[in-house]
């Protein structure tokens, strides 16, 4: 779990508390529709809060999505593509960066290894702990691990915000709630995340509540991590830089045209196969490598059982022009500032 605490020292802004929980499907809570889901606080928040039914990790890995979330950039432009490897480069400016600049007062409570300060996240918070311990035991009676642990971090986050109320802090609490990826449970053929791309892994909730956001409401509009940072700002009052891409998501709308990539390369740099990368839009998931290319209609078939490459060349070629688009717009990324050591534990950067 990840958890950004910033109180705001002025009068009028609420507090915001951005909670990310690790390897965590779209499709394991009540509110998404998993009638055996024992999660009560992500259930409540989004009741009086927004869901998005359709938002999606760019990266089936823990580092380079929580970079995503923290700076609203994608790989391609901030150089972070797996963990252990990379370090967020110093030129990037996080959200705990914009929000201390601007008067919050701020902290991370981390745990996973994978977030510790020797690999950048660390940048704008007052305070960051990083010490990983153990996950709690399974809640009794609850024979499925994977949604005993889920249930065990509702129940943890419910702890969290009831003690963050107990505070009585009057100008409010704004929560953003997400996952940094999901999980493959046997899906494709794969156990685990950051193998494949496929939506088991991509499909995550993301769940706004608090001052300003309208409750009750299931938005189906394209959700991306790269919003999350100008969605925050919107809410905040603070300026949205022009160069982040994202959009605020409470502003979004289902036909806005709005285009997500994804990427998985943590198996070429560790074992030299191929690199996975594509780009979707609300209806269609186009993964362009490596071949032979897949087209999804997600909407239809989110289980993506259903390869539709060959059967739609029109979309299909959309979506080819969509990738090159985007790749056009981030050709810059590849300039110093952006550039990253290939790994943390070699003293310099290559060049």
């Amino acid at each position: 779990m990840f958890v950004l605490l910033a109180a705001c020292t002025r009068r009028e802004p609420p507090d915001v508390v951005l909670v990310t929980f690790d390897t965590t499907r779209y499709d394991h809570f009540g509110c998404t529709g998993d009638p055996e889901a024992h999660t009560p606080t992500v259930d409540g928040l989004a009741g009086h809060g927004t869901l998005f039914e359709h938002a999606y990790a760019s990266v089936p890995l823990t580092l380079p999505s929580h970079t995503t979330i923290m700076t609203g950039l994608e790989p391609v432009a901030r150089g972070v593509h797996e963990n252990g490897r990379f370090r967020v480069p110093d030129a990037l400016e996080t959200l705990a960066e914009r929000l201390r600049a601007a008067g919050w007062q701020t902290g991370a409570f981390v745990s996973a290894f994978v977030l510790d300060r020797r690999f950048g996240l660390d940048r704008g918070f007052d305070t960051y702990s990083d010490e990983t311990h153990r996950p709690g035991g399974a809640l009794e009676g609850m024979h499925d691990r994977y949604a005993a642990a889920i249930a065990s971090a509702d129940a943890a986050l419910g702890r969290l915000l009831d003690g963050i109320a107990a505070l009585g802090r009057g100008r409010g609490t704004l929560v953003v709630f997400t996952a940094d990826h999901g999980e493959s449970l046997e899906e494709h053929g794969a156990r685990t995340q950051g193998i494949l791309a496929y939506d088991s892994t991509l499909h995550v909730p993301i769940v706004l509540a608090g001052p300003g956001v309208p409750a009750g409401v299931r938005a189906d509009t394209l959700a991306r991590h790269i919003d999350v940072v100008p969605t925050v700002l919107a809410l905040l009052g603070l300026p949205t830089p022009g160069d982040l891409p994202g959009r605020d998501l409470l502003r979004a709308r289902a036909d806005d045209g709005a285009v997500g990539y994804f990427e998985c390369r943590g198996p070429n740099l560790d074992y030299g196969w191929a690199v996975i990368e594509g780009v979707r839009t609300l209806q269609w998931k186009y993964t362009a490598r490596p071949e032979p290319a897949e087209l999804y209609d997600v909407l239809a078939d989110p289980r993506e059982t259903s390869n539709r490459a060959d059967a739609e060349p029109p979309v299909r070629a959309e979506m080819v022009d969509r990738l090159a688009a985007f790749h056009l717009r981030h050709a810059t990324a590849t300039t110093a500032r952006h550039r990253v050591c290939a790994t943390v534990t070699r003293p310099a950067c290559a060049a």
